[in-house]
């Protein structure tokens, strides 16, 4: 921070020879234990934090005079970013020059940004489970209790008179109502105050934060400054440059970087690009700043719902550091939201979880003799004591009892550690575990390869004895119709609502809105590709119903645990009519069912006839922007039903969304008439697409006609999608 704007002296704090001595200047290593222990402690938001560091720097040690820390914290209030963490670096500065405020700078952050990272990523993997969605509710409530408690204590102390009230009135109104740009509200009410100031100056001026009632002390750095020891706070133009020189490049290099090697277009250039922007005009503390950062995650860029971002300052609320924060948890929803080539879903730990069932599945039986070849191929000695004992491994000869013990041993701890407890938590250490195996087994190849016992072995391995394990009761589906059935996904949803069967559900997928009444009556137990596993067979489904190979994983867990699973993979509005059929045939409402499928076939038939053979404008549909996919089997289907052309009809036959990426240069070639979008859940922000690369020429972005579809209508392959979602396309068209 540029503090030499506040290198001048404020009035002495006391009268010298009444003053007690400072005490002895503080060494870097005791300095560095102090913001240690600031940056561990500061919770609270920005008063609780510079409370702290009152009292610690202040009051205990005073490192600092009471009128230098007032005067510092009033410049630090006029200054971009959180103010306590700016107070933090200006201490340390005063004393130990630059490195001193790098050290209490980075360490007031430090440990609030390990603890946010942990909690984000708790946040992304485990949000659904039961016990972690309880404590966020909770966490949600207080949060706005303490947001609302902030706002009232923070309004009280700076609105002064009526003007200052009418200004913060203006400001929500602009920022609520009309969606101005924070940065746009802050400078005009800067210039307001300007202009205020000259005509009225006593309606503007500021107060200061008062003097407080306690025993005044010469600082540390009052002494210095005293003694002409704090050369370093003359005002120079040359260190200015330099500093400028120095700290622009190392601020401003990364993004660069990033605008380099992932486009403009990528989600890790916007969040560079929006952060070094916001870093210059986040004025009025973390607080104040929120409403910008909201505004321009969930409405602009669509990193992330709204719901979210109370979450999100619920996490910056309990961990140390300041409250701007947040923006460490919205940075890592967008990118874990829209990775590019850092698919999350790759890590370790997201394929530990994929594959947790396949794990409990082979611990009963296959692990004992896995474990068993597994040591007996690492352990030479142990091979040939074992190839000498069992005489080829056949089955009725004896085996080496110390190898047989070593199995089970394995087997036995395995399975203790799984029952433990619920594997949620054991996810990391299950990656850890995989991978150690896999590398014994790579180990385990090259010994075969090079020593010849090895190979000998490999086909002449003991066999231990198998202990078959009894099946538990399991709660496959006993009755016809099934009472009591699981939807992970929202089509099914809709359509046993629509079939008057909604009484069978006791359980849905967290994207189930239609109708709005489900979010209120039924239990959300699955996202689209995990799921809550133990939450459903506490809800003991006769029949669960799920859509596609993306939920392969948790069909396969679901099967392993005896649950009767049924698997839609339609993706064409022929498929979609089938799937309705078969919902109701499967709960005993066969009739109604097919009645519903052919009163929805007769209205794509009519659809179809109204749009005649005129001239049909060329549709390109975005299902996602990064990479750009084009639209599904049924998106295109209910495209040319309601009168378009679809770009790209080929590519709607592939049902992987892998296979239906196109390149920009492909869509502008294609010039499409009309531009459809519905980024998966995500905000289609039109201004981003029309400002591509060679779009300007499209017709559709000529024509301004760019149109958002919402997802839950078109992207979910049921009855929404034929009918409300159809409506959509047509008034796009027709626009």
């Amino acid at each position: 921070m540029p503090a030499t704007a506040a290198a001048s002296p404020p009035p002495s704090s006391a009268d010298p020879g009444d003053a007690l001595p400072p005490p002895a200047v503080p060494s870097l290593r005791e300095a560095l234990g102090v913001w240690a222990r600031i940056g561990c402690l500061s919770f609270g938001g920005p008063a609780g934090q510079i409370a702290l560091m009152h009292k610690e720097l202040v009051e205990e040690r005073r490192w600092i005079g009471e009128e230098r820390f007032l005067h510092a914290l009033n410049y630090c209030m006029l200054l971009p970013g959180p103010e306590a963490q700016q107070l933090a670096t200006y201490v340390g500065w005063l004393m130990h020059r630059t490195l001193g405020g790098l050290i209490a700078g980075l360490l007031f952050v430090l440990p609030g940004a390990l603890v946010m990272f942990g909690l984000s990523v708790l946040y992304v993997l485990w949000r659904d489970a039961p016990v972690v969605d309880a404590v966020f509710f909770g966490v949600k409530a207080a949060v706005l209790a303490v947001v609302l408690e902030a706002v009232i204590r923070i309004g009280r102390r700076a609105l002064k008179n009526r003007v200052m009230v009418a200004i913060a009135a203006a400001a929500f109104v602009l920022i609520f109502v009309f969606k101005v740009p924070f940065p746009v509200i802050v400078l005009g009410a800067a210039l307001f105050g300007w202009l205020g100031a000259k005509r009225r100056p006593e309606l503007f001026r500021a107060g200061g934060h008062g003097a407080s009632g306690a025993p005044r002390h010469i600082g540390v750095v009052d002494a210095m400054f005293a003694r002409g020891e704090l050369d370093h706070l003359r005002p120079s133009g040359a260190r200015a440059l330099k500093t400028l020189a120095i700290w622009t490049p190392v601020w401003l290099a990364p993004v660069g970087v990033l605008f380099a090697l992932t486009g403009s277009s990528s989600v890790w250039s916007e969040l560079g690009a929006f952060f070094s922007s916001m870093a210059m005009v986040t004025f009025g503390g973390a607080y104040a700043v929120l409403a910008y950062v909201a505004q321009a995650a969930v409405d602009t860029f669509g990193w992330m719902r709204p719901g979210e971002m109370v979450d999100g300052l619920g996490l910056a609320e309990t961990t140390p550091g300041p409250l701007i924060m947040v923006t460490q948890f919205v940075g890592f929803l967008a990118a874990y939201r829209a990775p590019g080539g850092l698919d999350p879903r790759r890590r370790r730990a997201r394929i530990a979880a994929r594959h947790l069932g396949d794990v409990r599945a082979l611990l009963p039986v296959d692990l004992p003799r896995r474990a068993l070849c597994r040591g007996a191929a690492l352990q030479r000695g142990a091979e040939r004591s074992a190839l000498g004992r069992d005489r080829g491994g056949r089955r009725g000869r004896g085996q080496s009892r110390s190898l047989v013990r070593a199995s089970r041993a394995v087997s036995r701890a395995d399975v203790a550690w799984l029952r433990a407890g619920p594997p949620g938590p054991r996810l990391a250490r299950l990656a850890r575990r995989a991978a150690r195996r896999r590398r014994d087994g790579r180990d385990a190849a090259v010994r075969r390869r090079h020593d010849p016992d090895a190979r000998r072995l490999r086909a002449r391995r003991p066999r231990p004895r198998l202990a078959l394990t009894p099946v538990p009761e399991t709660p496959a589906m006993r009755r016809f119709p099934p009472e009591r059935i699981v939807c992970l996904t929202e089509e099914t949803v809709e359509t046993l609502y629509l079939l008057g069967e909604e009484d069978r559900i006791v359980g849905v997928s967290g994207y189930a809105v239609r109708p709005p009444r489900v979010r209120r009556e039924k239990p959300r137990v699955s996202a689209f590709t995990s799921a809550d596993i133990p939450k459903i067979l506490a809800l003991k489904p006769d029949l669960v119903l799920a859509f596609s190979d993306l939920q392969a994983g948790i069909v396969a867990d679901l099967v392993r645990e005896g649950v009767a699973v049924h698997v839609f993979n339609h993706r064409d509005v022929a498929g979609i009519l089938a799937m309705i059929r078969c919902v109701g045939a499967l709960v005993g409402a066969g009739e109604t069912a097919a009645e519903l499928a052919e009163t929805l076939e007769a209205r794509l038939a009519r659809v179809r006839a109204a749009a005649g053979s005129g001239r049909r404008p060329r549709v390109y549909f975005e299902e996602w922007d990064g990479p750009l996919i084009s639209g599904i089997g049924w998106v295109s289907e209910l495209v040319a039903v309601a009168g378009g052309d679809d770009v790209f009809p080929e590519l709607a036959a592939c049902a992987a969304a892998r296979d239906r990426v196109v390149a920009p240069e492909r869509v502008a070639a294609a010039a499409p008439d009309v531009i459809l979008a519905s980024w998966c859940g995500k905000k289609v922000v039109a201004d981003r697409i029309a400002a591509r690369p060679g779009w300007d020429a499209i017709p559709a972005v000529k024509a301004g006609r760019i149109h958002e579809i919402k997802s839950p209508l078109i992207l979910q392959p049921g009855p929404a999608a034929l009918t409300d979602g159809l409506d959509a396309i047509l008034a796009a068209l027709a626009g």
